[in-house]
């Protein structure tokens, strides 16, 4: 129930910052977009580091997310197009197909 309670106020946030109403749900949105992107880099520079890395460990790399919270955000890069895994769960490998912050650092 505090799941979907969570993904119904993270909704709300969104449409509302899509349709620019100014809100506290428009710095809430700002901030967890922030979060997102940078834990994204961060799962990036990892694997860049380590292709071979397994959730577990990029968990424990990453130190304030969960193994959950991994899962999902590997499964969003994937999604994006931004990396890809090859092989099996166990002996497969990461690969980096389209990111321009570690190919371009700022």
């Amino acid at each position: 129930m505090l799941l979907f309670i969570s993904f119904c106020w993270l909704e709300i946030c969104r449409l509302m910052y899509n349709h620019n109403i100014d809100t506290p749900c428009q710095k809430f949105f700002k901030n967890y977009q922030k979060t997102t992107q940078k834990i994204e880099e961060r799962i990036l520079e990892l694997i860049a580091s380590n292709p071979q890395s397994s959730r577990s460990e990029l968990t424990e790399a990453l130190g304030d997310i969960t193994e959950d919270g991994v899962k999902y955000q590997l499964n969003n890069l994937e999604k994006k197009g931004k990396i890809e895994r090859i092989g099996p769960d166990k002996g497969g490998f990461w690969k980096i197909l389209n990111n321009d912050s570690l190919q371009n650092p700022a």
